[in-house]
């Protein structure tokens, strides 16, 4: 997960103002478990972290490098993706967050 180190990919104000409304946050790691726990604590993460060490996720969404960040609707349909390091706090990046948190949730 070292591709995070820039210090801008997820900077906690953003994500939380966000996830009152319903905006959540999943990394996703093709390195060991045993290798994460520092960089969690390092960064002080507070989101869940997908563990993919055979890389299976990133094969389905056709992940070429990292970082890659995908914004996914409330169906899991992929409605955004920023290549490198995404700056949260943009123009786009809300825009976008802040179109797909007023769709509807699944079945309702």
């Amino acid at each position: 997960m070292r591709p995070l180190s820039g210090g801008n990919a997820f900077p906690g104000g953003v994500i939380s103002a966000q996830k009152a409304q319903g905006f959540v946050v999943v990394a996703i790691s093709n390195d060991q478990p045993s290798s994460l726990v520092s960089f969690v604590e390092e960064y002080e993460l507070t989101f869940p972290i997908l563990v993919d060490p055979e890389g299976e996720v990133f094969r389905k969404y056709f992940v070429r490098g990292i970082p890659v960040t995908y914004l996914l609707d409330r169906q899991g349909r992929i409605a955004g993706m920023f290549p490198g390091e995404a700056d949260w706090s943009s123009e786009k990046a809300q825009a976008l967050i802040d179109q797909l948190l007023q769709e509807p949730l699944a079945g309702g």
